[in-house]
């Protein structure tokens, strides 16, 4: 017997239905941060993107500059800023603002993220050399940094462990005692290139901002925040992820404190794209000043600020040497 069974007929396909395919919004693309950005407009993201940036270009050139270097003329800066494809106008105004008003040099320092603490050391020994009294100046400094030590202590640091790092820093206040074994400007700018020396007082630098935020929790409490998230964070964590290991930017809380607790002032000429009829087209300066009844009468030192790099403003009317 045959297998007379056929199979059900099927369905013809239904025939589809042509539809438009939904349009997505397209995502509007991200602004371009770069050193001509006004810094008053970044959100908290840029912010970190800025510095990440700041941090990649840092370690592109760490190993092509020196750690310091001779002066150069501001206009070397402007001369960055003459591609016309970076809104880069406000920056070249703001160089010709300072060079008018007499602020015309500028010594370089490495961008490996030590370079305010380095910048710090240059301006301080340059201050010092071109005083009208170096060895008395030298004695001050000397006597302020005798003052800070206990601050070590108090922030539970061994003092033991520092007085290693601090001897470079010492040994150079001491060359002031003579007139004839008072540095040069060549002289101090050969120390500071020495890799040895140089990160020594950058250590010891960076552990007495340190000590100074430590026992001064009170006062730097609601200004310490995650430099990536913005999340406040506790004094002692803070020092310790971001102030104490080298490498790590200083941003104001660091400056402050440390002008405070060596008891010198410091003025950052902030240089950025940034437009304000308040600084009627010039740069931007902020003073970090020292406490009430700390100073000796000595002028701040000058620091020139560009997004993510410090390095040391002067007048072409200081000496080049001495």
């Amino acid at each position: 017997m045959s297998d007379n069974h056929q199979a059900p007929p099927t369905q013809p396909p239904a025939e589809a239905t042509q539809t438009d395919p939904p349009i997505q919004a397209q995502p509007t693309p991200p602004r371009q941060i770069d050193e001509n950005t006004d810094l008053k407009t970044l959100t908290d993201e840029e912010i970190k993107q800025l510095n990440e940036m700041a941090e990649q270009s840092a370690m592109k050139v760490q190993d092509e500059r020196p750690l310091v270097s001779f002066p150069t003329p501001l206009s070397l800066i402007k001369a960055e800023f003459d591609d016309p494809s970076t809104p880069s106008q406000n920056v070249r105004r703001k160089v010709d603002k300072l060079e008018k008003d007499g602020w015309d040099m500028v010594w370089r320092t490495r961008g490996d993220g030590d370079c305010f603490y380095r910048s710090f050391i240059l301006a301080y020994l340059l201050r010092i050399l071109h005083s009208e009294s170096p060895q008395l100046q030298a004695n001050l400094a000397f006597s302020n940094i005798q003052s800070a030590l206990p601050s070590f202590e108090k922030a539970g640091f061994q003092l033991d462990l520092l007085e290693d790092f601090l001897e470079p820093l010492l040994e150079q206040l001491k060359k002031f005692e003579d007139q004839a074994t008072s540095p040069t400007e060549h002289e101090i700018v050969t120390v500071l290139q020495n890799s040895e020396s140089s990160q020594s007082m950058i250590v010891v630098l960076r552990y007495f901002t340190s000590a100074y935020i430590r026992i001064n929790s009170e006062t730097f409490a609601p200004f310490l925040m995650h430099p990536e998230n913005f999340e406040p964070m506790d004094p002692a964590d803070f020092c310790s992820a971001w102030v104490e290991p080298t490498g790590k930017e200083a941003d104001q809380v660091m400056i402050q404190a440390l002008a405070r607790c060596l008891r010198q002032g410091i003025k950052v000429c902030y240089l950025d794209g940034s437009s304000s009829q308040e600084d009627e087209g010039g740069a931007s300066f902020v003073d970090f000043e020292i406490e009430e009844g700390q100073g000796v009468g000595e002028e701040p030192l000058m620091l020139l600020y560009r997004p993510g790099h410090y390095d040391v403003l002067a007048p072409l009317a200081t000496p080049s040497s001495k």
